[in-house]
């Protein structure tokens, strides 16, 4: 078995590296943009995305380089560890392979180009305040009127919708009565949409979660919103046929963003350690106490890294969504962890330096702590596991 990297991707790293490290020293002022202004930091999104970030899942003849999902996940990883962490191009880049096998001929022209060039951002609209993961229990409602879809609900906990120029809305088209009465499975009849978050009749109010993931998170609700069925993704009735592939790279790019979350943690602690001197004229990462954690938080990095990358791995050479979901999984339970584990462990490190605004790290360890929830809760990916791989009974 081959754990090297090729030329190409090796290339890639280099290039990324490069780019974050210009922006490395500038990570909080960033943040502190996207969060002010609603949008990315212009000079910093130019760069990141001439890096190739927005392209890896776009084919080329639409502007992209096509280079799969592990490629996307190492560029991710690397501008992370260098404390450059953005969720939104996770989410984007799960939808431009949404839209490149389900989308119809001109929604790919139209919008796949705008995303490898990252002229176009998109979020997602999934969860609700009752609902949460499940899709049986969505009540946002999209009724066809001629060639329209008519929206009307609530969707909640929306992370970006002020910086995403679209958003992914999954709704039901469906009632449950007219779902039982053709036959159809408990997750039938929901269609998928692209829906522009400033549209007539859209309503955000923000939920104050404490900007996390450097995002403001917000409740929308839609009013007798008209969506065109052209912006339609796959089959009306049928998005979940779909939506397994963009839920994985979903869960493997959150996955690459914790990886390299814990690396960027880990090696300012590493830092601190070396150079930190309280009693006599030894550095603190001489004791044990110091010196261990950090060995052990290591150690599961480098094995989450592992299965992070066969997991992409499996989705770039086509493997089913649920063996690929499975490895998914897996990296992101461990991946979740370890992150949140090196942001508490550096906290540790630096003492009373760490709860400095300007270090950032107080932001690390809030958000490294929403990763265990999020883009899926840990209970959830461990249920998907033993159900898939051990065969345990399905929890009603």
């Amino acid at each position: 078995m081959d754990f090297t990297l090729t030329d190409t991707q090796h290339a890639l790293l280099t290039r990324t590296r490069k780019t974050a490290e210009t922006w490395a020293d500038r990570a909080l002022e960033i943040r502190r943009h996207t969060l002010e202004h609603g949008q990315h930091h212009p000079g910093f999104w130019k760069d990141y995305c001439a890096a190739g970030t927005m392209g890896f899942l776009v084919p080329r003849e639409h502007g992209g380089s096509d280079q799969g999902l592990l490629a996307a996940a190492l560029s991710l990883e690397a501008f992370a560890d260098r404390g450059l962490m953005l969720t939104l191009p996770v989410l984007t880049n799960a939808v431009a392979r949404l839209i490149r096998v389900a989308g119809s001929e001109e929604l790919r022209a139209r919008h796949l180009p705008a995303i490898a060039d990252g002229s176009l951002v998109i979020g997602m609209g999934f969860t609700e305040a009752e609902a949460g993961h499940n899709f049986a229990r969505m009540s946002t409602y999209a009724q066809r009127d001629g060639d329209h879809l008519v929206v009307n609900g609530e969707k909640a906990y929306i992370s970006g919708a002020d910086v995403a120029d679209r958003l992914l809305l999954v709704a039901r088209s469906l009632t449950k009565e007219q779902r039982s009465e053709r036959g159809l499975p408990r997750l039938a009849g929901f269609t998928a949409m692209l829906v522009d978050p400033r549209a007539e009749g859209v309503t955000l109010t923000e939920q104050r979660l404490g900007e996390r993931e450097g995002l403001r998170q917000w409740k929308i609700t839609f009013n007798d919103v008209r969506v065109p069925a052209a912006d339609i993704i796959g089959a009306e009735h049928e998005a979940v046929v779909h939506l397994f592939d963009a839920l994985n790279i979903e869960r493997v790019l959150f996955t690459a963003i914790s990886l390299g979350g814990a690396a960027h943690l880990l090696d300012r602690a590493v830092g601190y350690a070396k150079s930190r001197t309280v009693f006599g004229d030894q550095p603190i990462g001489a004791y044990q106490a110091i010196a261990h954690p950090l060995a052990r938080t290591h150690t599961q990095l480098e094995s989450a890294r592992l299965l992070a990358y066969r997991a992409a791995a499996l989705f770039d050479q086509g493997a089913d969504a649920v063996t690929v979901g499975t490895a998914a999984n897996m990296a992101k339970l461990l991946a979740a962890d370890v992150a949140y584990q090196a942001a508490d462990q550096t906290l540790q490190t630096f003492g009373a330096a760490g709860w400095d605004e300007n270090q950032g790290l107080v932001d690390h360890y809030l958000d490294t702590r929403m990763f265990r929830s999020t883009p899926v809760s840990q209970e959830l990916a461990l249920n998907f596991i033993a159900e898939t791989t051990l065969g345990l009974p399905r929890s009603r």
